[in-house]
């Protein structure tokens, strides 16, 4: 009403909620200093009520002022969900790569007053079998699943994100010794390999895990993340659910690795590959009736590889599709002027018989190839049978 007082409109203000979260007298205070000071301010202010409240205090000619009240919750809601969303990711509501390399930034600050941390850098084996055998939206609720499963278990200080695909990184500090690091790791793998349950599908998650530690790897953040990152490749080279601390003499190991992968890719192409034949003698008629194939590498600067040697890498680059039906192809095309009692066995890969066309795939080379259907024996891993998969062969 007309000759209400300041002080009466901003006692109503405070018990309707609509006044910053301040003493009454603070409040007065800092208004009467701006009239009388005669300047002019313009703040973004929060509410006791949840609002937000853009003042505009400006002063007039004759002595007294004018303020402006704008109601900008909306806007600043959406500015504050819009700065949340560019460092979190958007599937599992972790940080991101961009908060965790903030955070990096930051720790190397405790690196610097003597404090121990370590950097645990955490990948799913994997994973890509889920995403291509169950679809993408079972793989997203996966990492979901698996994201409030390390939430669950760090500690209030400690950091865990997701830095991209199904690889996350968790930054605990400080820590007292590599055991207390390990037993951290092995709570990680216990925790994730616990079943999980996603739209009705049962799946045991297996964890690779590489350990980096501060200052004694590196006393950086970009350098840790680099030697996390080198002990996870060592732990999934080594058979995978494990952990693995940062070694001095790793990095000159992935450099060949590396090149093996490059060397990889340029192989079928130059014809390096070849498949060698173990005969299976059939005990009853005394004769050979049927031969194994075996794939062999035959590298021009280290000679004969094993599959073992480099299928991991192969299946890491994504390489095993081709040189699966590859592989195929050569038995087949071998196979067809052997005796006619005599079959050729070929191991399927899991990328093979997942594969939507798989069926079609393998109809394709037996008719290129001319090879009897009949004489063709296809072995599929227990490991690939037990994925439920689509496909009928």
């Amino acid at each position: 009403r007309p000759g209400t007082s300041f002080e009466d409109i901003t006692a109503h203000c405070i018990r309707c909620g609509m006044a910053p979260e301040v003493e009454e007298g603070e409040f007065l205070e800092y208004v009467n200093k701006l009239i009388k000071d005669r300047g002019n301010a313009k703040s973004v202010c929060e509410m006791v009520n949840g609002r937000y409240i853009c003042f505009n205090h400006q002063p007039i000619s004759d002595g007294g002022w004018v303020s402006t009240h704008e109601d900008v919750t909306e806007r600043q809601l959406n500015a504050a969900r819009i700065k949340y969303l560019s460092r979190h990711d958007a599937l599992t509501d972790l940080p991101n790569r961009t908060y965790f390399g903030e955070e990096m930034e930051r720790a190397e600050s405790q690196v610097r007053r003597g404090e121990k941390l370590a950097l645990l850098c955490i990948d799913l084996d994997k994973f890509k079998v889920i995403n291509d055998t169950y679809g993408h939206g079972i793989g997203d609720e996966v990492l979901r699943q698996v994201a409030l499963r390390l939430k669950a278990g760090k500690r209030d200080h400690e950091i865990v994100a997701r830095m991209g695909g199904d690889e996350f990184m968790l930054l605990v500090g400080p820590v007292n010794s590599a055991q207390s690091v390990a037993r951290i790791a092995q709570r990680i793998l216990h925790d994730l390999g616990k079943p999980l349950l996603a739209d009705g599908h049962e799946f045991l998650i297996g964890t690779s895990i590489g350990i980096a530690m501060a200052p004694e790897d590196a006393e950086d953040g970009a350098t840790l993340m680099k030697h996390a990152d080198m002990a996870l490749y060592r732990a999934k080279g080594e058979g995978r659910r494990s952990y693995r601390f940062f070694k001095k003499g790793m990095d000159a190991a992935i450099r060949q690795r590396h090149k093996l992968g490059v060397d990889l890719r340029k192989a079928l192409g130059q014809g390096q590959f070849k498949l060698v034949y173990r005969p299976v003698l059939e005990l009853a008629s005394n004769r050979v009736s049927c031969c194994e194939a075996k794939l062999r590498w035959q590298h021009p600067e280290r000679g004969m590889l094993l599959p073992g040697q480099f299928m991991t890498i192969a299946e890491e680059t994504g390489f095993i599709p081709r040189l699966s039906a590859w592989a195929l192809g050569a038995a087949c095309e071998a196979a067809r002027d052997w005796p006619k009692g005599v079959r050729v066995a070929l191991k399927l890969s899991a990328s093979q018989i997942t594969c939507p066309r798989a069926v079609e795939n393998i109809a394709s080379v037996l008719k290129a190839t001319g090879f009897d259907p009949g004489r063709l024996e296809l072995e599929v891993s227990e490991e690939t049978l037990s994925r439920k998969t689509k496909t009928k062969l």
